[in-house]
């Protein structure tokens, strides 16, 4: 079986410009001259701890692609918050919607399933041709966000300090921002 998500739209980044532990007040900017650059800095910062964790940090809308049903349907994303839709192609190509009735989310502490409830059954596929299920979720921000969005500032204070001269890598690295981030992190097994 394989499998393919997709971030298919992104919440808002955690960590705000302005403000009481503002990002600007956290690097002592009071000028608006750098606002988009630091943006820009901000949003690439949170992108990268999303992928290093393994978790959201802010509310996103992923879709999973397979080529069959399983028996479960694991999310590899945290935190799952809701199932949007689960859709499947029938016998004449037409887009179907599996009914909530059929199948629960089991929330867990690293990944979410989709289990099917008791007696039911996953609709049954045409096997002539290759499968597209398409299940779309929604993502909530990680309850030890705090951690994450100081790990966050320290990155964009690294990419703001060596604007050209680092990489993604080099700035969670350097600026200490992954050491925080380890602690969140959901290990590959």
């Amino acid at each position: 079986m394989s499998e393919l998500y997709t971030r298919t739209s992104s919440g808002v980044v955690p960590v705000k410009l302005d403000g009481v532990d503002g990002l600007k007040d956290y690097l002592k900017i009071e000028d608006t001259a750098s606002d988009d650059l630091l943006s820009q800095f901000t949003e690439a910062a949170t992108d990268f701890a999303e992928q290093y964790t393994r978790r959201d940090l802010r509310a996103n809308t992923w879709t999973l692609l397979l080529d069959t049903f399983p028996s479960r349907i694991c999310l590899r994303r945290d935190p799952v918050a809701s199932i949007t839709s689960i859709t499947y192609l029938d016998d004449d190509d037409a887009s179907q919607t599996v009914a909530t009735s059929v199948y629960t989310l089991k929330k867990g502490q690293q990944t979410s399933e989709i289990i099917l409830l008791p007696d039911e059954e996953w609709p049954t596929l045409v096997t002539d041709r290759e499968q597209h299920i398409t299940v779309t979720f929604l993502t909530a921000a990680h309850w030890k966000l705090d951690q994450a969005k100081f790990g966050i500032k320290k990155m964009v204070a690294y990419l703001y300090e060596n604007r050209g001269d680092c990489d993604a890598q080099k700035a969670a690295q350097e600026s200490g921002a992954t050491q925080l981030w380890d602690l969140l992190r959901i290990a590959r097994i």
